[in-house]
Order: C-alpha cells, then sequence, then structure tokens
C-alpha cells in the first residue's frame, strides 16, 4: 500500500509539473510570437482593415462613434474615417492619405487633398488612432508583458494572444498628446479636449477648424498632468492571428480607465475593433496631387 501511494505521489508530481512545463512553453510561445508578428505585418505590402468603436463611460453609453476602414500599399495608406452624431442623426467623414511621408486630409466640404501641416495635430493623431502599424509600434514600445489568450479551435491555425500594456508609459504618452491638441490647435475655449479622445476616440476636431486665439499651455497644462497622474489606467491588445502567416486576423485595443473631471470620478472603458483581410491584394491609392475634376 505505500509503494501504491507513493506511485501515485510520484505520478500527480510528474503531472503537475508537465502541466507547469506545458503552461510556461505555451506563454513563450506567446513571447516569441509578438515580434513575428509585428514584423510580418510592417513588411506586408498591402492588406485591408476596417473597425468600430465604443466607449462606456459613466453614466453614458456610445455604440460605434467612430467606423473606419483603410487599405495599405507599400509605404502609402489610405484611411476613411465615419464619426457618427446619432442624437443629431448626421455623420461627418474624413478620408487621410499617407503618400511619400506626407500626409494629406479630405473632409465633406473640401473639393481636393489639403496637406497637413506640422501645427495641425488633431489630423495626425487621427491617423495614428486607427493605424494597426501604429498601434503595433505603440505595443512594442510599451509592453509589459505577453501572454496567451483562449484558444476556443484548438484544431484551428488561429491563436490568441493579449498583450498588456505599461500604465505608466501610456500616460506619458496620453499627456504628450492631450498637450499636442492644446498647444498647436486654436480653439474656441479653453479647456482641455475630452479625455476619451486621447484614448483613442475621436472627438471631432479635425471637422471643427477651431478658431480664435492660441491656448495659454501652461496652466491648462498642469490641468492635464493633474488629471493624468491621479488616473487609474489598465490597456490590453487583444490579438488573435494566423499562426501559418504569423499575421493579425483580428484585434481588439481595450482600455479602462478612472479620473477625476470637474470634481467627479469618471470611469471609461473605451475598445477599438480591427479586423484584417486580403493580405497581398494590390490597390490604386488616390493620387493627391491629381487635379480635382
Amino acid at each position: 500500500m505505500k509503494r501504491t501511494f507513493c506511485t501515485i505521489t510520484v505520478l500527480v508530481t510528474v503531472a503537475l509539473l508537465a502541466g507547469c512545463g506545458a503552461q510556461q512553453q505555451t506563454k513563450q510561445s506567446a513571447e516569441n510570437d509578438f515580434p513575428l508578428m509585428r514584423d510580418q505585418l510592417l513588411a506586408e505590402k498591402s492588406y485591408e482593415f476596417h473597425g468600430q468603436t465604443k466607449l462606456v463611460s459613466d453614466p453614458d453609453v456610445n455604440n460605434n462613434l467612430v467606423n473606419f476602414s483603410g487599405q495599405k500599399q507599400d509605404a502609402d495608406m489610405l484611411m476613411k474615417v465615419k464619426l457618427s452624431f446619432p442624437e443629431q442623426n448626421r455623420a461627418e467623414n474624413l478620408a487621410l492619405l499617407s503618400k511619400s511621408d506626407q500626409l494629406y486630409a479630405k473632409r465633406d466640404q473640401d473639393h481636393g487633398w489639403v496637406k497637413v501641416g506640422a501645427d495641425q495635430a488633431a489630423f495626425t493623431q487621427e491617423f495614428n488612432n486607427w493605424n494597426p502599424e501604429f498601434g503595433f509600434r505603440q505595443m512594442d514600445e510599451m509592453k509589459v508583458r505577453v501572454v496567451p489568450g483562449p484558444d476556443n479551435n484548438p484544431n484551428d491555425n488561429i491563436k490568441v494572444m493579449r498583450v498588456h500594456l505599461d500604465p505608466a508609459k501610456l500616460k506619458a504618452w496620453l499627456s504628450t498628446q492631450m498637450k499636442e491638441q492644446m498647444g498647436t490647435a486654436q480653439v474656441k475655449s479653453v479647456r482641455p479636449p475630452r479625455l476619451k479622445m486621447a484614448l483613442k476616440l475621436s472627438d471631432g476636431q479635425w471637422n471643427k477648424l477651431p478658431a480664435g486665439a492660441h491656448v495659454q499651455s501652461a496652466a491648462n497644462h498642469r490641468n492635464i498632468d493633474d488629471i493624468i497622474n491621479n488616473m487609474d489606467l489598465d490597456a490590453v491588445y487583444t490579438i488573435s492571428y494566423d499562426v501559418n502567416r504569423m499575421l493579425p486576423t483580428h484585434m481588439q485595443m481595450s482600455i479602462r480607465s478612472a479620473y477625476t473631471k470637474d470634481g467627479q470620478r469618471v470611469r471609461e472603458n473605451s475598445q477599438v475593433e480591427t479586423y484584417f483581410r486580403n493580405y497581398g491584394r494590390g490597390y490604386q491609392l488616390p493620387d493627391p496631387t491629381a487635379p480635382t475634376p
């Protein structure tokens, strides 16, 4: 009986060690897959993507505030952004085109493509908000750990990983983005942009063509720093990817935040969904310098 008990104990120990080893191997596989997938996506000559956002904020719930789609061809990228205003029963559209390292914009009221200047942070940030390559570079700079996600179908070639971001680095990026909006844009009133825009949800600043005096930045920058320094922040990317091609098929960025504004504690959950398709298909992107018909 004693020998049998010892044998069972050994078998249980071996099984536990094997389970721990398998878990560690899976974790290492996710960590190893991330740079391979990042490099493969950045090296892809062409693909399409599309997605939408969702913001849950006390006490409001807003769905599909922004819909976006894009095409990449070589080093250039075309992006279309649709900003919805359900309460006003209207929508506004923005097209952004990165061509030969120059960003161009075209809104509903524009007759042709307009070069985006260095002082027009809203357009550049809008482009980065929905650019999946920017997202992967941001992940690479801010990641603190990469772990495997749930595998709903072990028999297919799709795996899931979760990339957790460093809250301190994300706060620094968030502060910079909000200050750029204040420091380079002309606005009608002295106020920080709504925080959810800086959390990758568009606030429509590109549509307003703000006018007026430049913001006196010092006091407002301190206001931004106070908000962000006292913020609770958690951010994670969940990525589904094809292990054979080492390319993403779906990506969700989720940011949970809690911050104090105007004396009240605000809690938000921002989500950006991105879907990828048609890798390798060629696209003819617009020529922003062509005469307008």
